[in-house]
Protein backbone atom coordinates (compact mmCIF):
# COMPACT_ATOMS: atom_id res chain seq x y z
CA UNK A 1 0.00 0.00 0.00
CA UNK A 2 1.39 3.76 -0.55
CA UNK A 3 0.38 6.15 2.15
CA UNK A 4 1.39 9.87 2.59
CA UNK A 5 2.25 11.76 5.28
CA UNK A 6 1.75 15.48 5.11
CA UNK A 7 4.09 17.13 7.92
CA UNK A 8 5.66 13.77 8.58
CA UNK A 9 8.69 14.91 10.31
CA UNK A 10 6.23 16.35 13.22
CA UNK A 11 5.27 14.52 16.29
CA UNK A 12 2.84 12.29 15.86
CA UNK A 13 4.46 11.93 11.66
CA UNK A 14 7.98 10.87 12.91
CA UNK A 15 6.20 8.12 15.01
CA UNK A 16 3.66 7.12 11.83
CA UNK A 17 6.61 6.98 9.38
CA UNK A 18 7.96 4.10 11.10
CA UNK A 19 4.45 2.62 12.60
CA UNK A 20 3.42 2.17 8.53
CA UNK A 21 6.45 0.93 7.69
CA UNK A 22 7.05 -1.62 10.20
CA UNK A 23 3.86 -2.85 9.65
CA UNK A 24 4.88 -3.01 5.16
CA UNK A 25 3.48 0.18 3.79
CA UNK A 26 5.52 2.56 0.92
CA UNK A 27 5.65 5.79 3.24
CA UNK A 28 5.83 9.66 1.54
CA UNK A 29 6.67 11.65 4.13
CA UNK A 30 5.87 15.74 3.07
CA UNK A 31 7.23 18.61 4.70
CA UNK A 32 8.36 21.67 4.00
CA UNK A 33 11.19 21.91 6.83
CA UNK A 34 10.43 24.97 8.50
CA UNK A 35 10.90 23.65 11.67
CA UNK A 36 14.18 22.12 10.82
CA UNK A 37 13.21 18.40 12.69
CA UNK A 38 16.36 16.66 10.78
CA UNK A 39 15.87 14.86 13.75
CA UNK A 40 13.03 12.36 12.85
CA UNK A 41 15.13 11.00 10.25
CA UNK A 42 17.78 10.02 12.85
CA UNK A 43 18.10 6.17 13.26
CA UNK A 44 16.02 4.60 10.61
CA UNK A 45 16.35 0.80 10.72
CA UNK A 46 17.88 0.11 7.97
CA UNK A 47 15.07 -2.38 6.47
CA UNK A 48 12.71 1.16 6.36
CA UNK A 49 15.60 2.98 3.77
CA UNK A 50 13.57 1.25 1.19
CA UNK A 51 9.88 1.58 2.41
CA UNK A 52 10.38 5.64 3.15
CA UNK A 53 10.35 8.64 0.71
CA UNK A 54 10.86 12.00 1.63
CA UNK A 55 10.02 14.70 0.17
CA UNK A 56 10.97 18.33 0.89
CA UNK A 57 8.34 20.56 0.05
CA UNK A 58 5.10 22.09 1.56
CA UNK A 59 2.20 19.90 0.84
CA UNK A 60 0.21 22.36 -0.94
CA UNK A 61 3.01 22.09 -3.73
CA UNK A 62 1.68 18.45 -4.65
CA UNK A 63 -0.03 18.02 -7.93
CA UNK A 64 -3.21 15.78 -8.63
CA UNK A 65 -0.97 13.45 -10.58
CA UNK A 66 1.33 13.65 -7.58
CA UNK A 67 -1.37 12.22 -5.20
CA UNK A 68 -2.84 9.61 -7.85
CA UNK A 69 -0.69 7.04 -6.51
CA UNK A 70 -1.48 7.18 -2.66
CA UNK A 71 -4.31 4.55 -0.86
CA UNK A 72 -4.23 6.56 1.94
CA UNK A 73 -3.33 10.18 2.86
CA UNK A 74 -2.77 11.62 6.66
CA UNK A 75 -2.66 14.92 6.56
CA UNK A 76 -0.95 16.19 9.59
CA UNK A 77 0.80 19.74 8.01
CA UNK A 78 -0.50 22.44 10.10
CA UNK A 79 0.74 24.92 11.80
CA UNK A 80 0.20 23.99 15.62
CA UNK A 81 1.01 26.46 18.09
CA UNK A 82 -2.46 27.25 19.05
CA UNK A 83 -0.51 29.93 22.12
CA UNK A 84 0.72 32.16 19.48
CA UNK A 85 -2.43 32.22 17.49
CA UNK A 86 -3.71 35.22 19.24
CA UNK A 87 -0.73 37.37 17.80
CA UNK A 88 -2.70 39.13 14.22
CA UNK A 89 0.12 37.95 11.86
CA UNK A 90 0.44 34.05 13.30
CA UNK A 91 -3.32 34.08 13.32
CA UNK A 92 -3.28 35.00 9.47
CA UNK A 93 -0.82 32.68 8.99
CA UNK A 94 -2.34 29.53 10.19
CA UNK A 95 -5.74 30.32 8.84
CA UNK A 96 -3.96 30.46 5.32
CA UNK A 97 -1.59 26.95 5.71
CA UNK A 98 -4.45 25.32 8.00
CA UNK A 99 -7.80 26.46 6.18
CA UNK A 100 -7.43 27.64 2.31
CA UNK A 101 -4.19 25.39 1.91
CA UNK A 102 -5.63 22.64 3.46
CA UNK A 103 -9.27 22.83 1.80
CA UNK A 104 -7.31 23.21 -1.79
CA UNK A 105 -5.11 20.21 -0.90
CA UNK A 106 -8.68 18.13 0.12
CA UNK A 107 -9.63 19.42 -3.74
CA UNK A 108 -6.76 17.77 -5.36
CA UNK A 109 -6.87 14.82 -2.94
CA UNK A 110 -10.55 14.72 -4.64
CA UNK A 111 -9.58 14.78 -7.86
CA UNK A 112 -6.65 12.62 -7.39
CA UNK A 113 -9.58 9.92 -6.41
CA UNK A 114 -7.29 9.11 -2.83
CA UNK A 115 -8.74 6.03 -1.35
CA UNK A 116 -8.77 7.21 2.32
CA UNK A 117 -8.10 10.69 3.67
CA UNK A 118 -7.76 11.04 7.52
CA UNK A 119 -7.68 14.69 8.89
CA UNK A 120 -6.61 15.28 12.52
CA UNK A 121 -8.20 17.83 14.09
CA UNK A 122 -7.74 18.72 17.95
CA UNK A 123 -9.93 18.37 21.21
CA UNK A 124 -9.43 21.68 21.61
CA UNK A 125 -12.38 22.74 19.30
CA UNK A 126 -14.60 22.18 22.44
CA UNK A 127 -12.69 24.77 24.65
CA UNK A 128 -14.43 25.12 27.81
CA UNK A 129 -16.90 23.13 28.91
CA UNK A 130 -19.17 22.63 32.50
CA UNK A 131 -19.67 18.70 31.33
CA UNK A 132 -18.55 16.07 29.25
CA UNK A 133 -18.57 16.45 25.75
CA UNK A 134 -19.15 14.71 22.92
CA UNK A 135 -18.77 14.65 18.89
CA UNK A 136 -22.30 15.80 19.21
CA UNK A 137 -21.43 19.03 21.30
CA UNK A 138 -21.72 22.39 19.62
CA UNK A 139 -17.93 23.20 19.07
CA UNK A 140 -16.71 26.26 21.14
CA UNK A 141 -13.12 26.84 19.98
CA UNK A 142 -10.88 29.28 22.23
CA UNK A 143 -7.90 30.09 19.83
CA UNK A 144 -7.56 30.28 15.75
CA UNK A 145 -5.68 27.26 16.05
CA UNK A 146 -9.05 25.01 16.50
CA UNK A 147 -11.21 27.57 14.56
CA UNK A 148 -9.01 26.51 11.72
CA UNK A 149 -10.00 23.25 12.62
CA UNK A 150 -13.42 23.46 12.76
CA UNK A 151 -13.45 25.18 9.27
CA UNK A 152 -11.71 22.22 7.68
CA UNK A 153 -14.20 19.68 9.22
CA UNK A 154 -17.14 21.38 8.10
CA UNK A 155 -15.36 21.52 4.36
CA UNK A 156 -15.12 17.97 4.78
CA UNK A 157 -19.12 17.78 5.79
CA UNK A 158 -19.78 20.22 3.11
CA UNK A 159 -18.04 17.95 0.45
CA UNK A 160 -19.60 14.74 1.57
CA UNK A 161 -19.00 11.55 -0.14
CA UNK A 162 -16.88 13.17 -2.44
CA UNK A 163 -13.79 11.66 -0.82
CA UNK A 164 -13.69 8.90 2.27
CA UNK A 165 -12.69 11.16 4.89
CA UNK A 166 -12.78 10.48 8.66
CA UNK A 167 -11.80 13.62 11.07
CA UNK A 168 -9.94 12.22 14.04
CA UNK A 169 -10.16 15.27 17.34
CA UNK A 170 -7.12 14.18 19.11
CA UNK A 171 -6.28 15.09 22.74
CA UNK A 172 -3.56 16.62 23.98
CA UNK A 173 -0.59 14.41 22.56
CA UNK A 174 2.29 13.17 24.53
CA UNK A 175 4.90 10.80 24.61
CA UNK A 176 8.17 9.81 22.91
CA UNK A 177 9.04 10.50 19.48
CA UNK A 178 11.98 11.39 17.19
CA UNK A 179 10.21 14.22 16.00
CA UNK A 180 9.09 15.70 19.47
CA UNK A 181 7.73 19.09 20.41
CA UNK A 182 7.46 20.92 23.25
CA UNK A 183 4.62 23.50 23.23
CA UNK A 184 1.88 21.52 24.89
CA UNK A 185 1.35 20.71 28.42
CA UNK A 186 2.61 17.55 29.23
CA UNK A 187 6.02 18.13 27.12
CA UNK A 188 6.66 21.62 28.39
CA UNK A 189 5.93 20.46 31.81
CA UNK A 190 9.07 17.87 31.39
CA UNK A 191 10.91 20.09 29.66
CA UNK A 192 11.09 22.76 32.23
CA UNK A 193 11.05 20.08 35.31
CA UNK A 194 14.48 18.38 33.09
CA UNK A 195 16.29 21.42 32.58
CA UNK A 196 15.57 22.81 36.49
CA UNK A 197 13.72 25.91 35.96
CA UNK A 198 9.61 26.73 36.88
CA UNK A 199 6.97 25.53 35.33
CA UNK A 200 4.65 28.15 34.56
CA UNK A 201 1.17 27.56 35.34
CA UNK A 202 -1.86 29.84 34.92
CA UNK A 203 -3.05 30.17 38.45
CA UNK A 204 -6.42 29.40 37.25
CA UNK A 205 -5.67 26.57 35.72
CA UNK A 206 -4.70 23.90 38.87
CA UNK A 207 -8.11 22.32 39.00
CA UNK A 208 -8.89 22.34 35.02
CA UNK A 209 -9.45 18.86 33.35
CA UNK A 210 -8.04 18.28 29.87
CA UNK A 211 -7.85 14.77 27.49
CA UNK A 212 -4.45 13.65 26.77
CA UNK A 213 -3.66 11.44 24.23
CA UNK A 214 -0.49 8.85 23.86
CA UNK A 215 1.23 8.29 20.30
CA UNK A 216 0.97 4.68 20.34
CA UNK A 217 -3.24 5.14 21.31
CA UNK A 218 -2.98 7.95 18.51
CA UNK A 219 -2.22 5.02 16.09
CA UNK A 220 -4.29 2.61 17.11
CA UNK A 221 -6.74 5.11 16.16
CA UNK A 222 -5.69 5.56 13.06
CA UNK A 223 -5.25 1.79 12.43
CA UNK A 224 -9.14 1.36 13.26
CA UNK A 225 -9.49 3.99 10.31
CA UNK A 226 -7.29 1.58 7.84
CA UNK A 227 -8.80 -1.19 8.90
CA UNK A 228 -11.46 -1.26 11.30
CA UNK A 229 -14.99 -0.68 9.19
CA UNK A 230 -15.50 2.46 10.86
CA UNK A 231 -17.97 4.50 9.08
CA UNK A 232 -16.58 7.09 6.93
CA UNK A 233 -17.71 10.61 6.47
CA UNK A 234 -17.81 11.12 10.32
CA UNK A 235 -15.59 12.96 13.35
CA UNK A 236 -14.40 10.82 16.17
CA UNK A 237 -12.95 12.02 19.63
CA UNK A 238 -10.00 9.82 20.22
CA UNK A 239 -8.23 10.01 24.14
CA UNK A 240 -5.82 8.12 26.13
CA UNK A 241 -7.46 9.66 29.57
CA UNK A 242 -8.94 12.88 30.63
CA UNK A 243 -6.61 14.27 33.62
CA UNK A 244 -6.65 17.18 36.04
CA UNK A 245 -3.81 18.94 35.96
CA UNK A 246 -2.56 18.75 39.62
CA UNK A 247 -2.15 15.33 39.05
CA UNK A 248 -0.03 15.77 35.67
CA UNK A 249 2.19 17.95 38.32
CA UNK A 250 2.13 14.94 40.67
CA UNK A 251 3.48 12.70 38.62
CA UNK A 252 5.94 15.09 37.64
CA UNK A 253 7.14 15.44 41.20
CA UNK A 254 7.69 11.32 41.79
CA UNK A 255 10.46 12.30 39.50
CA UNK A 256 11.81 15.35 39.67
CA UNK A 257 12.31 18.22 42.33
CA UNK A 258 9.99 21.20 40.91
CA UNK A 259 8.86 24.49 41.62
CA UNK A 260 5.59 25.83 39.83
CA UNK A 261 5.46 29.83 39.05
CA UNK A 262 2.02 30.38 38.83
CA UNK A 263 1.28 32.95 36.60
CA UNK A 264 -1.57 35.55 36.12
CA UNK A 265 -2.79 34.76 32.48
CA UNK A 266 -2.59 31.41 30.18
CA UNK A 267 0.67 30.85 28.28
CA UNK A 268 -0.93 27.71 26.75
CA UNK A 269 -4.07 26.15 25.75
CA UNK A 270 -5.86 25.72 29.04
CA UNK A 271 -9.59 25.23 29.47
CA UNK A 272 -11.10 22.35 31.43
CA UNK A 273 -13.34 20.38 29.59
CA UNK A 274 -13.38 16.25 29.84
CA UNK A 275 -14.27 14.62 26.51
CA UNK A 276 -16.05 11.26 25.64
CA UNK A 277 -14.74 8.59 23.34
CA UNK A 278 -17.09 6.61 23.35
CA UNK A 279 -17.98 6.86 20.00
CA UNK A 280 -14.60 5.45 18.84
CA UNK A 281 -14.73 2.92 21.25
CA UNK A 282 -17.81 1.26 19.63
CA UNK A 283 -15.36 -0.15 17.35
CA UNK A 284 -13.08 -1.17 18.88
CA UNK A 285 -10.12 1.35 20.56
CA UNK A 286 -9.36 0.38 23.44
CA UNK A 287 -6.45 2.96 25.17
CA UNK A 288 -3.08 1.74 26.74
CA UNK A 289 -1.54 4.82 27.44
CA UNK A 290 -1.24 6.54 30.30
CA UNK A 291 -0.03 9.72 31.42
CA UNK A 292 2.39 8.74 34.07
CA UNK A 293 4.32 6.84 31.68
CA UNK A 294 4.35 9.21 29.23
CA UNK A 295 5.73 11.36 31.31
CA UNK A 296 8.21 8.59 33.30
CA UNK A 297 9.14 7.93 29.07
CA UNK A 298 9.73 11.69 28.17
CA UNK A 299 11.37 12.65 31.47
CA UNK A 300 13.93 9.49 30.77
CA UNK A 301 15.18 10.59 27.31
CA UNK A 302 15.54 14.27 28.62
CA UNK A 303 18.66 15.93 30.20
CA UNK A 304 18.08 16.78 33.70
CA UNK A 305 20.33 19.93 35.72
CA UNK A 306 19.40 18.22 39.36
CA UNK A 307 19.13 14.17 39.93
CA UNK A 308 15.97 12.29 39.48
CA UNK A 309 14.10 12.24 42.85
CA UNK A 310 15.41 9.28 44.62
CA UNK A 311 13.31 6.32 45.18
CA UNK A 312 12.65 5.51 49.37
Amino acid sequence: MEFLITGGFGHIGSYMMRHFALRGANVTIVDNMETQRFCSLMNLPDQFLSKINIQLKSFDDMTVEDLKKFDLVLHLAAETDAATSFDSERARVIEQTNVYDTIDFIDKCIDADVDKFIFPSTTSVYGSASETVSEDSDPNPQSVYASSKINVEEYLAHIGGSLDWTVLRLGTIFGVSTGMRFHTAINSFCMSASLGTPLKVWSNAMSLKRPYLGLSDAASAIDLVITGGMEAQEIYNVVSENIVLTDVLDEIKKHRDIEIDLVSSPLINQYSYEVSFDKIKAYGYEPHDQVSKGISQTLGVLPWQQPPVSKQ
